[in-house]
């Protein structure tokens, strides 16, 4: 079974990034790391975070997680940022050029890209400490700025999210080759069947004579008939 790490950038005392309108980066950071989890378990990948909630962690710790998890690779949830606001679009990163991480980084990035639409920014390359300390290929995603407005705002809406989610996740799977499997359909529920109860004592005695009232008059409908048919011969 392939053992993947997500790391939610950021958390705890360290915010990230702060978008226009004041949301934090730690926040889409973390729900799009636990939602491409979700999704890569059902798809049978083993699946480690190196936080599941508002958390700070250093990065030697993050790097030491997906280490003693001997995960086969590693993968970092970011959004970009920048002193000018008109700034857009979708990159993602690896330790250095050539090898698993930069092959991960690129399949990674024409996933989200195609999937939201953002300017592609290319696969780029940094010495960042949870690409170097990790003894696994890595890569780590810069979804978008959250500096511009607009990509701030998308940042904000559950829709965004799960597709950005969904989007690591086939670029991961198809990185290592395995097709993505659409979920079965959920049957819709079928209330249990339940069996005849019988009627409350009052009711017992409204049915009783109803009965009684449609048999009395059945027999004069049948007396009337009898007459008639007397007539008639």
């Amino acid at each position: 079974m392939v053992k993947l790490v997500i790391d939610a950038g950021h958390g705890g005392k360290d915010s990230g990034a702060v978008g226009a309108t004041g949301l934090n980066e730690k926040v889409p950071n973390l729900k799009i790391a636990l939602r491409c989890g979700e999704i890569l378990s059902s798809q049978g990948i083993s699946v480690e975070y190196t936080r599941t909630e508002d958390k700070y962690i250093t990065l030697t710790e993050r790097a030491n997680i997906a280490n003693n998890y001997n995960a086969d690779y590693f993968i970092s949830i970011h959004n970009n940022s920048f002193s000018d606001s008109s700034a857009s679009g979708t990159e993602t990163y690896a330790y250095k050029s050539g090898g698993e991480g930069e092959t991960m980084a690129r399949a990674i990035l024409n996933s989200v890209v195609s999937a939201i639409g953002t300017k592609n920014r290319g696969v780029k390359y940094a010495n960042f400490a949870v690409l170097r300390q990790t003894l696994m290929p890595a890569t780590l995603v810069e979804i978008c700025f959250i500096s511009n407005p607009d990509e701030e705002a998308r940042l904000k809406d559950d829709g965004f999210i799960e597709t950005v989610s969904l989007a690591i996740a086939k670029g991961f799977l198809s990185f290592i080759g395995q097709d993505y499997q659409e979920p079965a359909p959920q049957e819709p529920e079928t209330p249990d069947s339940q069996e005849p109860q019988a009627p409350e004592p009052g009711n017992r005695q409204e049915l009783l004579k109803n009965y009684q009232e449609a048999l009395e008059a059945f027999r004069r409908l049948q007396e009337k008939l009898n007459q008639l048919g007397e007539l008639l011969k």
